[in-house]
């Protein structure tokens, strides 16, 4: 949301400056690949019988931004 120029109030007032950081490193595109990515887990993990750990290393593998 800081990304976009939204003007809705922060869930996470207190990592403020850390997300505003974050937010210039990362494009709209890269934000809704991670949402979509962390979706994905909590579907797979909900219904399936993968294990935790190693499909939140593989989500987290395809992760915008980490690399960088």
């Amino acid at each position: 949301l800081i990304g976009a120029g939204s003007d809705l109030p922060l869930a996470n007032i207190d990592r403020e400056d850390r997300l505003r950081r974050l937010s210039m490193g990362l494009q709209p595109g890269e934000a809704l690949a991670a949402l979509n990515a962390t979706r994905e887990l909590a579907r797979v993990l909900a219904t399936t019988n993968a294990n935790p750990r190693l499909a939140l290393e593989v989500t987290l593998l395809d992760y915008p931004g980490l690399l960088r």
